[in-house]
């Protein structure tokens, strides 16, 4: 029993169940957890360098990238409050959907990857 509870620690420690277990589904592909916090981090990558951008240049900024985006509102393109994290969960979706139409477009016209790139 004891082997068994190290095992899956180990397991989850090393992010195995993450790359398997869906956490959205948009079009025809489900993506797994370690792929949606990929997208999700990156944008929130991009909201901490443009917050930065702008302290650096103006003295001010919008987001403050050293608390919980949960806790912070904005104002999306309807004039609706919601968080931060809503909107970086958008963003997520948005991304997602765009890589959908192209990896579809892709396969339709039966564009691959060269040897070399699929390598990589």
């Amino acid at each position: 029993m004891i082997i068994l509870g190290i095992t899956v620690f180990g397991l989850y420690q090393f992010g195995v169940p993450q790359k398997f277990m869906p956490a959205v589904k948009v079009g025809d592909r489900t993506y797994s957890v370690a792929e949606y916090s990929y997208y999700y981090s990156s944008v929130f990558q991009s909201y901490v360098e443009q917050s930065q951008t702008l302290q650096q240049s103006y003295g001010y900024t919008v987001f403050d990238y050293t608390k919980d985006p949960a806790l912070q509102t904005t104002t999306d393109e309807d004039g609706k409050t919601i968080t931060y994290d809503e909107l970086f969960r958008q963003r997520v979706i948005e991304t997602l959907e765009a890589s959908n139409y192209y990896l579809n477009k892709c396969a339709s016209e039966n564009i691959t990857l060269s040897e070399e790139n699929a390598k990589q």
